[in-house]
């Protein structure tokens, strides 16, 4: 028997994403980087928001995100939000941030 919210409707949806993991199309859905087909994944939701579809996010990602940022939340032991925002980086010219300068980006906050 599947865990709680992982019904049917979970499991179709992890299919479809897993088509495009096979094909190492999908980009996990915290820190922006193509998922390996090789490495193991887990369906998340985007911003940890459970009003949004879920998405494919390589398991690393979603698991210290649980650690990192969900439990503390949830122990009200967060820190406050300016002190979460990212540190400046490169950011490409839509406002994404990268992981290096790729070209036509620029160096700067969110």
């Amino acid at each position: 028997m599947p865990k709680p919210g992982y019904g049917f409707h979970h499991q179709q949806l992890r299919k479809r994403w897993a088509r495009v993991v096979d094909v190492g199309d999908a980009l996990c859905g915290r820190c922006g980087r193509l998922i390996d087909p090789a490495t193991p994944w887990d369906l998340s939701h985007p911003l940890d928001d459970k009003t949004l579809e879920p998405v494919p996010w390589h398991q690393l990602c979603n698991r210290s995100y649980a650690t990192t940022v969900t439990k503390p939340r949830r122990q009200g032991t967060a820190p406050p939000a300016e002190e979460r925002r990212r540190p400046p980086g490169w950011r490409s010219p839509t406002g994404q941030p990268w992981s290096q300068d790729w070209g036509g980006g620029h160096w700067g906050e969110e």
